[in-house]
C-alpha cells in the first residue's frame, strides 16, 4: 500500500468490510484529485454506489467515525468476480504512479 495510505473500516471493527470492496485513505491527498489522475484507467468512487454522483463526504465513512476531512481524502475500490491478483497490482501501479503525478504537482494536503 502507498506511503500515507490505510485501509478504511469501522472502529469496532477495522478491518471488516463488504465483500470485494476496500475503502482506502489518501491522508495526503484529495480523493477527486487522486480519482481525477486515475482515468481513464481505473474506475473508483468516494462515495457507496448509492450516493454516486453526491458531493459531499460519504454518510458511510462519517458514521464509522471519520471526520469530514477524512473522508475527503477516502476512495472506494471495487474487486469483481473475474478480478485477477494481476489486475490488483496493475491498480496498484496506476495509484502510484498517480500520487507520484500529484505530489510533484504540489498537490499535497496539510495533514
Amino acid at each position: 500500500m502507498a506511503a500515507g495510505a490505510s485501509l478504511t473500516g469501522s472502529i469496532k471493527h477495522p478491518f471488516r468490510t463488504a465483500d470485494g470492496n476496500a475503502n482506502i485513505q489518501f491522508a495526503e491527498f484529495s480523493a477527486e484529485d487522486i480519482l481525477s489522475a486515475l482515468q481513464p484507467h481505473l474506475a473508483a468512487s468516494t462515495g457507496s454506489a448509492c450516493t454516486s454522483g453526491i458531493p459531499e463526504p460519504s454518510h458511510v465513512l462519517r458514521a464509522i467515525g471519520l471526520s469530514g476531512e477524512e473522508a475527503e481524502s477516502s476512495i472506494r475500490f471495487s474487486l469483481g468476480f473475474d478480478t485477477t491478483d494481476a489486475d490488483v497490482e496493475e491498480a496498484g501501479c496506476l495509484i502510484t504512479e498517480a500520487l507520484t503525478r500529484l505530489a510533484r504537482a504540489g498537490l499535497l494536503r496539510a495533514v
